[in-house]
């Protein structure tokens, strides 16, 4: 089974909520992919790619996605 975390972060580091997603995520599959969305994702991306059982970080940036609203 793969996972896909989406990963809610404020452009500068990720969000406990998202942390807590992944470990969920890892108890049902040995890796996880997050997507990371936003006008700024590199820095949130490369955190992420850091944490135990990331595979992969995927990034959609486009200045659109600057605000996230729920």
């Amino acid at each position: 089974m793969r996972i896909l975390i989406v990963a809610e972060h404020d452009e500068k580091s990720p969000k406990p909520s998202t942390f807590n997603a992944i470990t969920a995520g890892l108890a049902l599959a040995p890796k996880v992919s997050v997507l990371v969305a936003g006008s700024k994702t590199q820095v949130v991306a490369d955190i992420l790619s850091k944490t135990n059982g990331v595979e992969t970080v995927l990034t959609a940036e486009a200045p659109e996605l600057a605000h996230q609203v729920a």
